[in-house]
């Protein structure tokens, strides 16, 4: 017979949370790669706010975003203030970044999209640090 004790794993919305939370991280640092990648192309057509700014948005939310899920994951006592905070930062700047930036009709297309999505997301994230046993206060 095999007496190994069964730890409870992490839930399943546990994992999707943190998942999110990388995928976010991942876009940062990609977006920071993009800006040096693509730097002069980013110059030459103008393109506005410039390069510069995307290095340094892509930067903050990659770092902040790694920080963020390492802290989820291992359930650190500032998990859930820290997520609650990093998640309205972000939704926050990406609309500020969506609203000042895009200059075409065409870019706002997606923005019933972008609604629900945020309505969707925000109310995953709120409720689940509200009500998760998982995470501590």
């Amino acid at each position: 017979m095999n007496n190994k004790t069964i730890l409870p794993g992490r839930p399943f919305l546990f994992k999707l949370l943190f998942a999110s939370l990388v995928f976010i991280s991942i876009t940062g640092w990609l977006r920071l790669y993009q800006s040096f990648y693509q730097w002069e192309w980013l110059i030459r057509y103008e393109i506005r706010p410039g390069p510069l700014y995307t290095a340094i948005y892509g930067f903050m939310i990659g770092s902040a975003g790694l920080l963020n899920a390492i802290l989820f994951w291992i359930k650190h006592k500032l998990t859930k203030r820290f997520t609650q905070i990093f998640i309205t930062v972000v939704f926050f700047w990406w609309w500020f970044d969506y609203l000042v930036f895009s200059k075409t009709a065409l870019a706002f297309t997606d923005l019933p999209f972008r609604i629900v999505l945020t309505l969707i997301y925000l109310s995953f994230v709120y409720l689940y640090l509200r009500f998760s046993k998982h995470i501590q206060d």
